[in-house]
């Protein structure tokens, strides 16, 4: 499937009804595929596999901050967990300032990925970075919110920063989409 292919998926209700609908494929990642929606975006999360990925979920619980994503669980299915999310912009150089912010996160999460390879010590260690940064207030406390909220669920939940997990709010924010992953599941998925 490629990005713009028009699917019928299956999305819950506040009922916990399903019902399906036709959505536009936005893209996949190593656990979930995105589908937008009426102006929304829907993350369908497999939970049949082997080793889950329960970041959204993490970040929907526990997280907050201008900069952490509007995430609600809707529910499951047999196979999959599905969240719902603003259609965020993606981040490019014409927002200025998101992009500034992502290049100071890239250089404390470069900086950190030389000296760390496995979970909270790489996290704590890049926030130390990113609390010594220039970075603001706001995108300080986002990012702890995260690494807290995915330290709720495991030591294995790590911070990765890419220009694809990153997007900017209608304000101009940066919005940390989908920073955190379950990097055991990750590598025992790859197998």
């Amino acid at each position: 499937m490629k990005k713009g292919d028009i699917k019928t998926i299956e999305l819950i209700n506040g009922w916990g009804e399903s019902y399906k609908v036709q959505a536009r494929f936005l893209g996949a990642g190593a656990f979930a595929k995105a589908y937008e929606y009426e102006n929304s975006v829907y993350a369908i999360v497999n939970h049949g596999q082997k080793h889950s990925d329960y970041s959204k979920e993490a970040v929907a619980n526990f997280a907050s901050g201008l900069n952490v994503p509007e995430i609600e669980v809707l529910g499951h299915t047999d196979s999959a967990i599905i969240y719902k999310m603003p259609l965020y912009q993606p981040l490019t150089v014409k927002n200025w300032k998101a992009w500034d912010n992502f290049k100071m996160l890239l250089k404390c999460w470069n900086q950190t990925s030389n000296n760390f390879r496995s979970g909270l010590d790489f996290n704590y260690a890049f926030l130390a970075k990113v609390q010594e940064s220039a970075l603001s207030d706001e995108i300080k406390e986002s990012v702890e919110s995260i690494i807290s909220a995915g330290s709720n669920y495991g030591d294995n939940y790590r911070i990765e920063i890419c220009k694809r997990n990153l997007a900017v709010d209608d304000k101009g924010n940066l919005i940390l989409l989908d920073i955190l992953f379950n990097a055991d599941a990750l590598k025992k998925n790859q197998k």
